[in-house]
């Protein structure tokens, strides 16, 4: 599989496409106006305690607090002592007035803020040092256990007292002293870290984490990228900078772009991102997906479409819904949308094919850095599953509800409007409340009304006083108005 990066560095936003094999996967996108908190490290102060919910709501100097749970405190035992704390009660641990020191894990969506830790975590690219922890863990993704092992016994040697660290799976097959360099710099930005937390009183940020464009390239840049295309020559720079004691083979895979035409037009990511605000996806079969995200949850919707091929329909059946899983995992990635996930596959009644569907789904997922879970077809015909919500979705960056129908994606129709400015209209004069009613009417109403009541619009209007909008204005969050 060919992998390439390509990075649009722009003053207002920076955007960061993942392709394999020619087709979009994954995008990252930072504005100048909204930058990511996540990773970010706060000195907060406990704003309110609600033991109800075992959580705590801190202010971090910004216009909405923080919301930490129990389950995102770090519990160390007592200095001398292994047993684990197993004190779960937010009052016991919290005060309000209390300075914390915490990090965002969770970006803020909608009216909610940022989900924060205790559990500080800096990560490096061989290495994750966690300040609070106390042991040295390899990367799941690591499956060669001659080289689980070595890696283990580095992280043990390098690793400061009292400090935990994980080795990322870019550190397979590294050296040693590569590794070592860089803990070395982790723990000497812990220190600054904690220096600046013992001076300063009040909410602050203390740390913020790389830029979208670096922290790409931290995470995705390794061996099995074929190449990084960067269009910014201080992040070039920077990148090739942040790629010493790499391999010269990895070094030599990082391009400047310096042509006119923008990077993502060039080689076509422009095109590819279109998909990130259709709610229908072809197959390319002919098959289809529609996706819905809701506030709660996410629905997908697979469809036959056109395709007719097979031998029989449970045949044709089985080939669509395989087909959809590879597109699903990879809108999941594309789209970021995480939480809880509802698949309406194609009925199947084969159960060999089910348990075959949901392997290959799994399989296809597999690729995916956030963290999934995929659960057995269900009675009715279903899989949920689970992915891992850090960030809004893409459709909520890029997008905003639609002020005609307030975000469902349906309006009023023509004659539902007709009929209820007929009736309201009716109400009016039986009241006797005005003597002359003023309407407001949409262009598209009247053009409506005009060809369909025809005289008995033309009535109206000699007894109302009509103010027609521009026709040519697109549809009107409302089609009228009555000012009495």
């Amino acid at each position: 599989m060919r992998t390439e990066v390509f990075i649009n560095a722009d003053p207002r936003e920076t955007r960061v496409a993942v392709l394999e094999d020619g087709k979009l996967v994954e995008l990252w996108v930072e504005r100048a106006d909204n930058l990511r908190m996540m990773g970010d490290i706060y000195v907060g102060a406990v704003q309110s305690v609600l033991p109800g919910m075992q959580a705590a709501f801190v202010d971090l100097g910004h216009e909405r607090a923080g919301f930490l749970h129990v389950s995102d405190m770090t519990l160390r035992p007592p200095e001398g002592e292994t047993a684990p704390v197993t004190c779960t009660a937010i009052g016991d641990l919290l005060k309000e007035g209390q300075r914390i020191l915490v990090q965002v894990v969770k970006e803020p969506t909608g009216t909610k803020g940022p989900r924060l830790s205790t559990m500080i975590s800096l990560p490096g690219r061989y290495a994750v040092l966690i300040p609070q922890g106390a042991s040295v863990g390899i990367s799941r993704r690591i499956a060669d256990g001659t080289e689980r092992e070595r890696l283990r016994s580095i992280g043990a040697e390098v690793v400061p007292p009292d400090m935990g660290l994980i080795l990322r799976t870019m550190a397979q097959g590294v050296e040693s002293h590569v590794l070592a360099e860089d803990v070395k710099n982790l723990v000497r930005k812990w220190s600054g870290i904690s220096r600046r937390a013992a001076e300063v009183r009040g909410p602050m940020l203390l740390h913020r984490e790389d830029g979208v464009g670096m922290s790409a390239v931290r995470d995705t840049f390794g061996a099995d990228v074929d190449r990084l295309v960067v269009d910014d020559r201080t992040l070039y720079r920077a990148i090739v900078r942040s790629l010493e004691g790499a391999s010269t083979t990895l070094r030599d895979r990082v391009e400047l772009y310096e042509h006119d035409v923008p990077v993502f037009e060039y080689f076509g990511v422009e095109r590819e991102l279109q998909e990130l605000i259709s709610r229908r996806v072809t197959l390319p079969k002919g098959g289809s997906l529609v996706i819905e995200q809701t506030e709660a949850l996410v629905v997908v919707d697979v469809n036959t479409g056109r395709y007719a091929g097979g031998r029989d329909l449970e045949e044709t059946v089985f080939n669509t819904n395989m087909e959809a899983a590879d597109e699903i995992a990879r809108q999941l990635r594309l789209r970021d949308l995480g939480g809880i996930i509802v698949i309406d596959f194609i009925d199947m009644e084969d159960l060999s094919h089910r348990e075959q569907l949901v392997g290959r789904l799994q399989a296809a997922l597999t690729r995916d850095r956030a963290h999934t879970r995929v659960l057995p077809v269900s009675e009715l015909g279903v899989v949920e599953m689970t992915r891992e919500r850090i960030r809004p979705s893409h459709a909520d960056t890029m997008m905003e509800p639609c002020p005609a129908c307030d975000g469902t994606g349906r309006v009023m129709s023509l004659l539902s409007s007709a009929l209820d400015l007929d009736r309201r209209l009716r109400s009016i004069m039986a009241a006797g409340d005005a003597e002359r009613v003023c309407i407001e009417v949409s262009g598209m109403l009247n053009e409506y009304l005009a060809a369909q009541w025809g005289e008995r619009w033309e009535q109206t209007k000699r007894e109302c006083t009509v103010v027609v909008g521009d026709s040519t204005a697109g549809y009107p969050k409302e089609p009228f108005r009555v000012i009495t």
